[in-house]
């Protein structure tokens, strides 16, 4: 992390932004609040991200038991884009 020559003074930008949003609140906008399907959708993507980090995850283990159980073959675990699931090919 970069070291700063002057200290950090939280005060004096505290101080600074207090100043402007009293003297120039008209330059300010509405802040809109989201809409719940907006709410929903974003749920949806961080849920749906975390799920494809574990099914990696889970895919991952399962590899390691196999080839920790079947040492004198390599496993690979293979996911089938349209059904999503996963299937270990020994070779």
């Amino acid at each position: 992390m970069p070291q700063c020559s002057v200290a950090k003074k939280d005060w004096l930008d505290a101080r600074v932004l207090a100043e402007s949003v009293r003297l120039d609140h008209h330059l300010l906008g509405v802040l809109e609040t989201y809409c719940s399907e907006v709410v929903l959708l974003r749920d949806c993507t961080r849920l749906d991200a975390q799920l494809k980090q574990e099914i990696i995850r889970l895919i991952n283990q399962m590899r390691e038991m196999v080839v920790r159980h079947c040492y004198n073959r390599v496993a690979v675990a293979v996911v089938n884009k349209t059904t999503r699931v996963a299937q270990v090919v020994l070779s």
